[in-house]
């Protein structure tokens, strides 16, 4: 018989773990019923930032049902052509892997108390009868003014 996995515990801890598969307490489906997606079938949808500003009344309409499409039926989407310099990318996600190997201890440093706090870091379980809630994330407001990490240093 399995251990119970605790809910107070990060996603990063569980990929740590050893553990080989998710938890069942952690699925909110039974994996065995998800869809599959064939390769062959079909690929993650690209969407063209620049045609989203197209002065073509057709091209504009296309994307954005093209994006609509995306979010219902992948929840996601690579976006491209959106002016972010590749350099600019690649620091942010070098940053970010930073924080991810930072202790617990100092991710707390972090740890938002508020929804309109500029940066937040939330671990989140909530637990219902069968299947917990679970999410890790770090949120940082840039606009109207820049607020980001001041650690792991180069990251903001």
């Amino acid at each position: 018989m399995a251990a119970a996995v605790p809910i107070e515990i990060t996603v990063k801890s569980l990929s740590e773990s050893g553990l080989k598969s998710i938890p069942s307490c952690f699925a909110s489906k039974n994996l065995q019923d998800l869809e599959v997606i064939d390769p062959q079938e079909g690929t993650i949808p690209i969407i063209d930032f620049s045609l989203l500003t197209s002065s073509d009344p057709q091209h504009k309409s296309k994307i954005i049902q093209d994006l609509g499409r995306a979010c219902e039926e992948w929840g996601f989407f690579l976006l491209i052509n959106h002016g972010v310099s590749e350099s600019l990318m690649k620091n942010i996600m070098d940053g970010l892997k930073g924080f991810s190997d930072l202790s617990d201890e100092e991710k707390r440093e972090f740890q938002g108390n508020h929804v309109m706090d500029h940066i937040t870091r939330s671990v989140f379980n909530a637990d219902s009868k069968k299947v917990h809630c679970w999410r890790d994330f770090l949120k940082c407001f840039a606009h109207p003014e820049f607020h980001f990490l001041n650690k792991p240093t180069g990251l903001g």
